[in-house]
């Protein structure tokens, strides 16, 4: 698709080509007009082979300007909720900080650890 259809999207073309996995887009800007160009062009190209984006998620709201509110990943994203993480690719974004952070699962609260608690807690 990019290479078909992407000489008028000179934003998308290079997005589309690094920064997908599956069906998982991360991916910047040095600005917010640049964010905007590249979320249309984005969703402009992948349309032209029936796709279309949803769930968009941001640090800045204002890229989120005109998505419609059935693409926005959730509708907290049209504010900041305070520790909130959205996932993706196994790994958890806090937009509001803008950092990827790492969930884990709280260890083991048994008394008596033995190879069957451990085996039990990892799987």
């Amino acid at each position: 698709l990019a290479e078909d259809e992407g000489a008028d999207y000179p934003l998308a073309t290079p997005a589309l080509k690094h920064n997908f996995y599956v069906d998982d887009f991360i991916g910047g800007a040095n600005s917010v007009d640049e964010a905007r160009k590249l979320r249309q062009q984005l969703s402009e190209l992948l349309s032209k082979g029936g796709f279309e984006l949803r769930k968009w998620t941001s640090n800045c709201l204002e890229v989120l300007t005109g998505v419609p509110a059935e693409h926005i990943g959730t509708q907290s994203s049209l504010q900041f909720v305070p520790n909130e993480t959205v996932k993706t690719l196994g790994i958890a974004w806090k937009p509001e900080l803008d950092v990827l952070c790492f969930e884990s699962s709280p260890a083991m609260e048994t008394t008596n650890v033995t190879m069957r608690a451990i085996l039990s807690n990892i799987a």
